[in-house]
């Protein structure tokens, strides 16, 4: 609205430098000028969202330096020859030239976990190339640029690939799971595993953590980087439209979230085979499960529970068979089992066993592409639980027949009561630090006598934990003005605090606190007015503030504001009524 003298959201979510960009009015033209809000986050790697495509949106980082400038990288008994025509269409590619059997270009490397290490290649005078990660069990590949295969993958290689891009280039990847890292190498071979003397054209390394190769990310003196980074900003796109995720700190205990082949899952009656299709992600990297036998079939990993609720989620896609079916159980063989429907996108039965354990509440969401997060909490003992997951044949049934199949990816056990974005994991339990945003300096653009403040959110749960705020103070706890989702559920909660003096905090009831609310308080030294989804709900006692407001922030740390944000607005006025009405009606 033009009488607005801040916005953040509404059609105008911008992120820069890791800076979120809200809008305020700079002078009596009504230009919009840009505000700076503050966000940190940190933990790059374990933060995601869902980008305007809809798909899982990750961070990203090219782990070599010089990732095409490969002069720079150690040549042994070699040559690399700049100015060469490259598969983009550029002179950015490189002539690789060996004379003694097993001469080779390389790159001291840090990492640890899941890895994949890519490079574009074509053709020379020898018809192959091999890919090499050096760790304590090195992972080899090897590639025929004459045929466009792949030739053979040895020692800790997931899997290796090869892509036809035309006019003799391909893109050859190796992924492993490696330990005790030393270096990436490339060797010229015969197009089989052995040496071959001669030269072939290289372009664009890239070593990154996951299964699979993703877009190139050119990197010099310093790594390359992409995707949601540290301290940046989730815009987030679930549902379709665009909204500011906050979120708690969280910890995928799962150590490995995607890679379901490897021995941190154990397997029962089934096999696995990573890479089998394209996840939430937009890359070939779900794992597909195989029944091998018409009794249980599932993947398991266990995980130390400090509280007394877990939550279990993960993202499946039908195979031939409608269900699947997670569970959670500890050494006492106490458990419960919640069924998710992958044809209609419905939550199913739930059963229990033993004591102690049971299902607070279950939720399935369409990702797309046949693709459901399903996520179910429970109640139990603290202490080690064993998580699965399964395919079913029907509702509350754990059989499924030999050779049936179904699709998972994404798979995240948190000690917490309810289920948070996906962070994923290489090797390791993961921790995502929460969400801060916050503006000061701003008291110019808040009424500090009287003022309005509009937000429209939802929040991803029915029933929050306590104190999920938004808040808006002068910096002290006498003067502040909170407002946001309550435990109560389907409820949002408003708290005025004004010289010391609280209202005591109101519950107002919402339809679904897990769609689009609206909610707008009107604040004066004659009262305070709280409108809600275009209903004036309440009327109390006002004040006028001590110190000018100037900050705007998102309660981090234990009180983690956890919703999706659409818009937020302030205005140095008490609008009218009317106007609140208007500006919260859905």
């Amino acid at each position: 609205m033009s009488k607005a003298s801040l916005e953040l959201g509404g059609g105008n979510w911008a992120a820069k430098d890791g800076k979120l960009l809200g809008y305020a009015v700079g002078d009596t033209s009504g230009k919009y000028l840009p505000r700076e809000f503050t966000f940190s986050r940190g933990a790059d790697i374990a933060a995601t969202r869902v980008n305007k495509d809809g798909l899982i949106e990750k961070y990203r980082e090219n782990l070599l330096t010089y990732s095409n400038q490969f002069d720079s990288w150690t040549v042994v008994d070699a040559t690399a020859t700049s100015g060469q025509t490259g598969y983009d269409g550029t002179g950015d590619a490189w002539l690789f030239t060996t004379t003694v059997a097993g001469a080779s270009l390389e790159q001291s490397i840090t990492a640890s976990g899941v890895v994949v290490f890519s490079m574009y290649a074509k053709k020379g005078t020898v018809d192959g190339i091999r890919l090499r990660i050096d760790a304590a069990t090195d992972a080899n590949a090897y590639f025929n640029l004459s045929s466009g295969s792949v030739h053979s993958f040895t020692g800790s290689a997931i899997d290796a690939s090869i892509t036809d891009l035309g006019g003799g280039w391909h893109r050859c990847e190796v992924s492993a799971n490696i330990s005790s890292p030393v270096k990436v190498a490339v060797y010229t071979t015969d197009g089989t595993t052995a040496y071959d003397n001669g030269n072939i054209y290289i372009q664009d390394a890239q070593l990154e953590y996951g299964l699979v190769a993703t877009d190139y990310l050119e990197s010099g003196s310093t790594t390359g980087k992409a995707g949601v980074l540290d301290n940046l900003p989730r815009i987030d796109y679930t549902g379709g439209s665009a909204s500011l995720l906050l979120e708690p700190e969280r910890d995928n205990w799962v150590t490995q979230s995607e890679h379901l082949e490897s021995s941190s899952w154990y397997k029962a009656r089934c096999t696995i085979e990573d890479n089998s299709t394209t996840s939430p992600e937009g890359v070939v990297n779900a794992s597909k499960m195989t029944s091998t036998d018409a009794s249980e079939s599932y993947i398991g990993h266990n995980a130390a529970i400090t509280g007394t609720k877990a939550t279990w989620s993960f993202f499946a896609k039908k195979g031939d068979l409608d269900y699947a079916h997670g569970l959670v159980w500890d050494t006492s063989a106490n458990g419960c089992r919640q069924w998710f429907n992958l044809s209609t996108g419905e939550v199913g039965g739930t059963t229990t066993f033993g004591s102690g354990h049971s299902v607070d509440y279950a939720t399935i969401e369409d990702y797309g592409n046949g693709w459901y997060r399903c996520a179910m909490v429970v109640n139990l003992t603290a202490g080690t639980q064993e998580f699965r997951v399964n395919i079913s044949s029907a509702d509350t049934t754990i059989t499924s027949p030999v050779n049936s199949y179904g699709y998972f990816y994404g798979l995240q056990a948190e000690d917490a009561s309810y289920p948070t974005s996906y962070i994923p994991t290489y090797g390791t339990s993961v921790t995502r630090n929460a969400d801060s945003c916050s503006k000061t300096g701003i008291s110019s653009l808040i009424g500090q006598t009287e003022g309005t403040l509009f937000m429209e959110f939802n929040s991803p749960i029915s029933a929050p934990p306590a104190n999920q705020f938004l808040s808006f103070t002068d910096g002290t706890s006498t003067n502040r003005i909170l407002f946001g989702p309550s435990t109560a559920g389907d409820t949002i909660r408003a708290v005025v605090i004004f010289s010391g003096v609280s209202n005591g905090g109101n519950n107002y009831s919402v339809t679904d606190i897990t769609t689009n609310n609206k909610i707008a308080l009107k604040y004066s030294s004659s009262s305070v007015d709280v409108f809600i989804n275009g209903v004036k709900q309440a009327s109390q006692s006002g004040g006028v503030f001590s110190n000018s407001i100037s900050v705007i922030t998102n309660v981090s740390g234990a009180n983690s504001l956890y919703v999706n944000i659409k818009q937020k607005l302030v205005f140095p006025t008490a609008l009218t009524d009317s106007e609140c009405i208007a500006l919260t009606t859905l």
